[in-house]
């Protein structure tokens, strides 16, 4: 079963994909019961569908694009929900499901820097930044937030900010601009003691530099020839199909992209905020984190 509201958009969807049931609303889909329900809609409306399918206990597995809710009161509220009626809930953040990710073997490195750039808000697609950091760098000890932007695309701010760790800072930032959209572009430049690696083309590539010897001795720089390496961010949709089969049919337990993640994703969202409007730095307890 499938619904939209743009009825040309869900006929070609259903042609292009063999769907032989075209529904007439929501309720339909809800007042069923599904094996997996996918939520792709508008970012405000995912909370109440979320939270009436839920409630409606609709089906055994829920797949909703990011984020969750708008507001850490939304994703709390799905938060005891899921809890209380069993029901599987999986966010998309696909970055997962993309096994390049392990080949950066942090936990043997120092790291030195990171450097990213987002772009669309906070809340649209800052969120999917501040999570594949979480899952590269683990949370970090304090935020400061020190600039908004407006992005009329999503009607949102675009903050940048920059996230303290132990040994190192993460500096976060957008190309948007005041009322302007210029373009699409997601980086995360990590620098270690043993070379850099850069995540670019919207995920798609990692560029791997190495460090070489100089002609000074004893003195390293970063090979000018970086190893172009085609990550599997274009696979990971299909790894997170075959992820949702596992959990639903009880032959994994749900352990990614769970709604306790993206609890602590707004957490974070949060503290950029309040850090923006107190002008200061933000400490995170380590208590603020769902498990």
């Amino acid at each position: 079963n499938i619904f939209d509201v743009d009825t040309k958009r869900v006929k070609e969807f259903a042609k292009y994909w063999d769907v032989q049931n075209i529904v007439k609303s929501e309720n339909e889909i809800i007042n069923q019961y599904q094996d997996i329900i996918s939520i792709c809609s508008p970012d405000r409306f995912h909370f109440q569908t979320l939270k009436n399918i839920i409630l409606n206990k609709s089906c055994k597995t829920i797949f909703v694009e990011k984020p969750l809710g708008l507001t850490l009161d939304e994703v709390n509220e799905i938060y005891k929900l899921s809890l209380k009626n069993g029901i599987n809930i999986v966010v998309n953040f696909q970055r997962h499901f993309d096994d390049s990710y392990n080949t950066l073997d942090i936990t043997n490195s120092k790291v030195l820097s990171v450097n990213c750039y987002y772009i669309k808000g906070l809340n649209h697609i800052g969120i999917t930044m501040l999570d594949t950091l979480v899952m590269i760098l683990g949370y970090p000890k304090s935020v400061q937030s020190y600039n908004k932007i407006y992005n009329m695309e999503v009607k949102d701010f675009t903050y940048e900010f920059i996230l303290f760790y132990e040994n190192f800072n993460v500096t976060v930032k957008s190309i948007d601009e005041e009322e302007k959209y210029n373009y699409h572009l997601f980086d995360i430049d990590i620098l270690t003691d043993k070379g850099r690696n850069i995540f670019t083309d919207n995920g798609n590539t990692l560029l791997n530099y190495d460090l070489t010897e100089y002609s000074y001795s004893g003195v390293k720089v970063l090979n000018n020839q970086p190893k172009k390496i085609k990550t599997q961010y274009d696979n990971s949709m299909l790894k997170s199909v075959e992820y949702l089969y596992d959990i639903t049919y009880n032959n994994k337990v749900h352990h990614t992209n769970t709604v306790a993640s993206s609890c602590n994703n707004h957490q974070l969202l949060d503290r950029i905020v309040e850090s923006y409007k107190k002008e200061k730095k933000i400490f995170l307890k380590e208590t603020l984190w769902k498990k």
